[in-house]
């Protein structure tokens, strides 16, 4: 019996798992990529603009009672610099020096809030000023 030529196998140098050689995209051999589906993508031509989207103004983000808010900014701002106005800053502790400065602080950024516009803000340092106010003055 003549021995006929055997086709050469390639050597498995990965893993001990070998994956079917009929498998496309598993290995190191060169498999012919798919031609794009017809009905994927139609194409547009270049020299036909397309439709400009329409777009409208972003409408402004403000509170609507901001006149009434500002207005309680206002109050909490004048109620925290009345309170410090009774509080004598000379006996006061260290500690409580830093605190009367801190309130004061926090009333002048409200004021600069309300001038800016930012009652938000404004209202928000304009009861932390006048809060410390009123443990300064034991109330």
């Amino acid at each position: 019996m003549p021995i006929q030529p055997v086709e050469q196998v390639p050597e498995n140098t990965g893993s001990s798992s070998a994956a079917p050689a009929n498998r496309a995209g598993r290995g190191t051999r060169d498999v012919p990529a798919k031609p794009p589906a017809a009905d994927s993508k139609p194409e547009t031509k270049p020299d036909q603009p397309g439709p400009e989207p329409k777009t409208e103004p972003v409408p402004q983000l403000r509170p609507t009672d901001s006149g009434g808010a500002a207005k309680a900014a206002r109050d909490t701002l004048d109620s925290a610099r009345r309170i410090l106005s009774t509080v004598d800053y000379r006996p006061l502790s260290r500690e409580r020096k830093k605190a009367y400065d801190d309130a004061r602080r926090f009333a002048d950024e409200a004021d600069a809030a309300l001038k800016q516009g930012n009652v938000v803000y404004a209202q928000a340092v304009a009861t932390k000023a006048e809060t410390l106010a009123k443990q300064l003055a034991g109330r």
